[in-house]
């Protein structure tokens, strides 16, 4: 079975459809609900965390929640709050935290149980400029660590930096970007297509290219 398998998946805000029917599957794995739970990591919009208890004590608890033994949620407390740069917090509880701050240890709550696939969602939006950085830095990281991670923003400069592959969201659906090898060499060409199948494409340059053209090349496909 899929460890992660998404079926005919759609969202709505009001009469605004965000996401019509998207379908997509991840690797072959395991079929105990424990198991799956230790490996995926998440990260959601908004913090789930507590806001009276500190850094320190937010880590713990949800380490526990994954199971892991009090010695060593201490221990991985301890080092991703330096790792974070949060271990200057002390005993401040999370509701004194600046928005970036909250952010990183929302993100560091998320890998507490060092996850083999992270869900990130909208890591950098809202925060201070060096706070993104830090951010995009530390997901670069956690990636080259062997981290699969799955990436939701509205950042250009976020999906360029960061993803491997990407999939553009138009008006509730994945684009797809079958039967277009010719118009993208035309509007591109200096580019050379690597492999095409109905929903991904690989492309690559000798050199630097920018994401907003494309994106724009694909909206306007729609």
């Amino acid at each position: 079975m899929n460890i992660i398998k998404v079926k005919n998946l759609s969202k709505r805000f009001g009469d605004f459809q965000a996401v019509k029917g998207i379908d997509f599957a991840g690797e072959n794995g395991i079929e105990a609900i424990k198991k799956v739970q230790q490996i995926i990591g998440i990260v959601p919009d908004e913090s789930n965390l507590y806001d009276d208890m500190s850094g320190f004590d937010n880590l713990v608890f949800c380490a526990s929640l994954y199971g892991m033994k009090k010695t060593l949620r201490e221990k991985r407390a301890t080092e991703l709050l330096k790792q974070f740069s949060l271990d200057h917090t002390g005993d401040r509880p999370f509701k004194a935290f600046s928005k970036g701050m909250k952010r990183k240890l929302t993100i560091a709550a998320g890998i507490i149980h060092a996850p083999e696939i992270l869900f990130l969602d909208e890591p950098t939006t809202g925060i201070d400029v060096e706070s993104a950085r830090q951010i995009r830095r530390m997901i670069e990281a956690l990636n080259q660590q062997g981290t699969t991670i799955f990436l939701t923003t509205h950042y250009i400069e976020d999906a360029e930096r960061l993803c491997h592959r990407i999939g553009f969201i138009v008006e509730g659906k994945v684009i797809e970007v079958s039967n277009v090898e010719n118009q993208l060499l035309e509007a591109f060409p200096d580019i050379s297509i690597l492999s095409q199948s109905n929903n991904c494409i690989r492309i690559s340059s000798s050199l630097p290219i920018e994401l907003m053209p494309f994106m724009q090349f694909f909206e306007g496909m729609n």
